[in-house]
């Protein structure tokens, strides 16, 4: 009876629920067997024996069910344990910016596996180590001044350069040798950081008080798996956000020398075309006044010379008007302004009055609107597309429509012809400067008009292009940002 009542008190201090007690109880009796069981029959007689036998098995099931509990209350407590890492990790990742997340996330580790030292690091793009996190300390007596410290490959060494290029785990319960003025390291664990096979990165503990033993790696190890992929995303962020900011750097330098190079040849066309005009102006005035006193005095062939002079030096002049008009269209311009596309209209075809009545040309639109432009450019621009139409004809008359209409944030403002048409190759071709599809004689001009065109709609934000079969006329598109205000009368 002693030890039914030892019993009963276990039972009572470990604070097990009677319904517990009484399928313990049941599981001895069955434990018992039939053939014991029927003694319970005759308990009055054998029941002190019986009541032992009862306690025997009854304190084995209790304890093989203290065991149990114990075994799923630690397996319990370790995976609570974890999760509250985990969620303590996650949120450093999520939260803190680079600079500071390698350090926050090693104070968790740190304080989680009892250790007073560690690091938390990566593999840089280069295959390099970088810790941009050891414990303050070590700084101090290392005399680190950097955070971000970088370890070549080919200098990895001692336990840590191990771990992370066998790909697995290592840890010593005794003193490391370390060089002078370094921290004593009693103990350390160290635990790489595995993404598909690949070492991203390590996780290193030193210095715990009762060493490391298979439940500290254990933790350590499950720590390193739930960091790898975000930790690998992390990377991977760093990486492209380290490579946008250097194409931006590209970029912005690429623009700057473009500009740069843009004013210079702007200012070395003007210069030039300027500079010309003078002496081409004395040349053609001479060859004008030797055509005049002379012509008819000479031989043919003198009158020939001298008219081929005049005329050279006549498109020359022509040429280098077109040049400088060109050169202006950055630096000389206007600021935008209300533009009515109507009231531009009827200037041009004011100017192009008589270029109209010559060939007979019919020209119509469709209601245009108020935009946001240059006026004058915008007359320059419309102009050379209708006075290309007219010049680019066949033997019917020609007919233009002009057209607009407003595209979610921009205006598309078109001209359309019935002349000869363009070959799609030379779709591109025809907006370089001094490109022409046909020779003078066939057609005149200097071959800048539609460079002029491409120049001043870039220089509004939009875009110039065409819409043409060989034959069955063209149709020159060009678009102008849309601004408050615009709009049809």
């Amino acid at each position: 009876m002693a030890q039914a009542a030892r019993l009963g008190r276990e039972l009572v201090m470990a604070n097990i629920p009677p319904e517990e007690i009484a399928e313990l109880h049941e599981d001895a009796i069955q434990r018992l067997g039939t053939k014991e069981a029927n003694l319970i029959d005759t308990a009055n007689r054998i029941s002190q024996p019986l009541i032992e036998l009862l306690v025997a098995y009854t304190t084995m099931g209790f304890r093989e069910h203290l065991k149990k509990r114990e075994r799923e209350e630690a397996i319990l407590q370790r995976s609570e344990r974890e999760l509250t890492i985990r969620n303590k990790i996650a949120k450093v990742f999520l939260t803190v910016p680079d600079d500071e997340m390698y350090g926050e996330v090693l104070t968790v580790v740190l304080e989680a596996m009892k250790s007073k030292h560690g690091l938390f690091g990566y593999i840089d793009e280069n295959g390099d180590l970088t810790a941009h996190s050891m414990t303050r300390d070590v700084w101090d007596q290392c005399r680190i001044p950097d955070k971000k410290i970088v370890y070549p490959r080919q200098e990895w060494g001692g336990i840590w350069g191990r771990a992370l290029t066998e790909k697995k785990t290592l840890f010593s319960n005794k003193p490391f040798k370390v060089p002078e003025g370094h921290l004593p390291i009693s103990c350390a664990l160290v635990v790489p950081v595995i993404h598909h096979g690949e070492s991203i990165g390590t996780l290193e503990v030193a210095n715990k008080a009762t060493g490391y033993d298979d439940r500290d790696i254990q933790l350590l190890e499950t720590i390193a798996d739930r960091i790898a992929p975000i930790l690998n995303a992390r990377i991977e962020r760093g990486e492209h956000e380290k490579a946008r900011k250097q194409t931006e750097e590209i970029l912005k330098q690429t623009v700057a020398d473009l500009k740069r190079s843009n004013t210079d040849l702007e200012h070395f066309a003007y210069v030039v075309s300027h500079d010309l005009q003078e002496p081409l102006r004395m040349i053609r005035s001479y060859m004008q006044l030797l055509s005049q006193r002379y012509k008819g005095k000479l031989d043919s062939d003198a009158d020939d010379f001298i008219g081929f002079a005049v005329n050279g030096a006549s498109r020359m002049q022509t040429l280098i008007q077109d040049l400088l008009t060109y050169s202006r269209i950055g630096t000389r311009g206007n600021p935008c302004e209300p533009s009515d596309c109507e009231d531009v209209l009827k200037e041009i075809l004011a100017n192009l009055k008589l270029t109209i009545e010559d060939s007979g040309a019919e020209v119509t639109h469709d209601p245009l609107p108020t935009i946001m432009a240059d006026a004058l450019q915008l007359i320059q621009l419309m102009q050379n597309l209708i006075d290309n139409a007219i010049k680019f004809r066949g033997e019917k008359p020609p007919h233009i429509h002009i057209s607009a209409q407003q595209k979610e944030n921009e205006w598309e403002v078109s001209v359309a012809d019935s002349g000869i048409g363009i070959d799609p190759q030379s779709f591109d071709r025809i907006f370089k400067v001094f490109q022409r599809l046909h020779t003078k004689n066939e057609y005149p001009g200097t071959g800048i008009g539609l460079a002029l065109c491409k120049k001043i709609v870039e220089r509004h934000g939009g875009r110039i292009w065409v819409k043409s079969e060989p034959g069955r006329g063209s149709t020159f598109l060009f678009t102008i940002p849309a601004a408050e205000g615009d709009g049809l009368r």
